[in-house]
């Protein structure tokens, strides 16, 4: 038997014990993230908005000078931060989505909101245009966006993928 498995064998229990704090800790930062939305006034869990494509959808409509409005939803998997703008990639059924939030696009407030309060593994939904980054990825240029649904934990890795325990 290889050492290394070996010794994760005999040490399990603590392994376990170490991953857990940390997904409770992430728990609890997501439930506390909850509570401020709340008293700023922001539902974690509003009601409905109407979604008029999927990422696919949005995707392969794209042609220059398109001003077709798109209002999309997905579960948002990364969230890249760069001063005043921010670059996300959501996911649907049909696959993912890169979208582009500037902080002049949107109203008062819902730039920050949306750094501070939305995390991976949230369902987002976003309206705006189709237009292509100077690397050539097809882009939301984001109008608006909304929280669906505040995910209170933690995605699992994919490098070390799913298992039932």
């Amino acid at each position: 038997m290889c050492l290394d498995l070996l010794f994760v064998e005999q040490n399990m229990d603590y392994i376990m014990s170490e991953k857990k704090e940390i997904i409770s800790s992430e728990h609890e930062i997501r439930v506390n993230k909850i509570k401020e939305m709340q008293e700023h006034g922001i539902q974690p869990w509003p009601s409905y908005k109407k979604v008029t494509s999927t990422c696919q959808q949005a995707k392969d409509s794209f042609v220059e000078e398109n001003t077709e409005v798109f209002e999309i939803a997905g579960r948002l998997m990364t969230k890249r931060e760069h001063g005043k703008t921010v670059f996300a990639n959501i996911q649907d059924r049909s696959g993912s989505i890169q979208i582009y939030i500037k902080k002049d696009a949107l109203e008062e407030n819902a730039f920050e909101n949306f750094k501070k309060f939305f995390d991976a593994g949230d369902i987002v939904w976003a309206k705006g245009t189709i237009f292509k980054t100077r690397m050539g990825e097809v882009t939301l240029k984001v109008q608006e966006v909304s929280l669906l649904s505040k995910c209170l934990y933690p995605l699992p890795e994919k490098y070390h993928g799913l298992t039932d325990t």
